[in-house]
Parts: C-alpha cells; structure tokens; sequence
C-alpha cells in the first residue's frame, strides 16, 4: 500500500513531493553557461529569470547556447509529472548580472 503524499507553494500543489529546495543560480555573464546539480527524486521543477532575458537550459554540458529549452524573457518554465535522479542543469541567460532562480520540488 502507498501513501500519496502532496507538497504545495502557493497555488501549485505536487503529488508525490515532500521537500522543495530553492536555488538561485547566479548568471554573472550572458552567454555563459552556469550547471546546478538538480535534487535526486525531482518531481517538478520551476524555472525562471528576475531580469527580463531569455534563459536557455540544457541536460547536456556544453548545449547551452546549441541544443536547449528557452525560456522567453518575462516566462516561466514549469514542468511536472517527472522523475529525475542524478541529473544536472546547464543553463545561460542573455543578460549580464542576471539571476535564474530555480524550484526544485521533491
């Protein structure tokens, strides 16, 4: 037998998700790419930019500014219904001094 369990923050609520854990990624240099070791039992994650500035993300070092997800500026990236474990996000931002704050649900 399972217990579903519920997390929630504000109006999302994440079935499954006990934790949350907050990162602010600190994108000194546009076109740079910055990685964050994502948390192991991730079941949705929140992406977004405090400046107005595109953020492109990636699994893949190296893809940031090749192969990637974007984000338009003034957007958020949300997506659950996930499970990721040993998983690192490559991101980069199109604005200097910018921070890319991400959500971790878990």
């Amino acid at each position: 037998m399972s217990i579903a369990t519920q997390f929630q923050v504000g109006t999302v609520t994440v079935t499954g998700a006990s934790n949350v854990r907050i990162t602010n990624v600190n994108a000194a240099v546009s076109g740079t790419e910055y990685s964050l070791a994502l948390v192991n039992g991730l079941k949705r994650i929140v992406i977004r930019s405090r400046l107005l500035a595109t953020t492109q993300f990636t699994f893949t070092s190296g893809q940031s500014g090749t192969t990637y997800i974007t984000v338009p500026p003034g957007c958020t990236f949300n997506e659950g219904g996930i499970e990721l474990s040993g998983t690192t996000l490559y991101l980069q931002t199109s604005a200097n001094s910018n921070t890319v704050e991400i959500l971790e649900f878990y």
